[in-house]
């Protein structure tokens, strides 16, 4: 199986050359930062499928703004995978601006614990 790979950023949350770091394997975007969706309209780069890795804002900082983006210009649902407890901090995080229309949670149970807390050991598998 080939995988395309494309990154979209390498840098940290406050990385304005290197944007923040996010990529695309095949169709799906892991991780959705403060100016990931910037990066994705001016490339001309549609994607409807984003995978979590946490909640940190350099890594869902445009997530919101992409999901609105698929739902009234694209007229699709944007679909988050991500660990159970990411979602639930998702829920909350966008409990009054997303809602079951614009979005579906997908769970993806693959975690590990990391240094900053939940982190996903990276199966692609979704």
């Amino acid at each position: 199986i080939i995988m395309k790979i494309k990154i979209l950023g390498s840098g940290s949350a406050f990385d304005i050359e290197k944007t923040n770091s996010s990529f695309l394997v095949d169709d799906k975007l892991v991780d959705c930062g403060y100016n990931v969706f910037t990066k994705l309209r001016k490339e001309n780069i549609d994607v409807d499928k984003v995978f979590i890795t946490h909640t940190h804002f350099d890594h869902i900082g445009s997530l919101e703004t992409l999901a609105y983006y698929n739902f009234f210009i694209r007229k699709i649902k944007t679909k988050i995978y991500a660990d159970k407890v990411i979602i639930d901090e998702l829920k909350r995080i966008f409990l009054t601006s997303l809602n079951d229309e614009m979005v579906e949670y997908i769970v993806y149970n693959n975690t590990v614990k990391g240094n900053h807390g939940r982190y996903n050991n990276y199966g692609f598998d979704f």
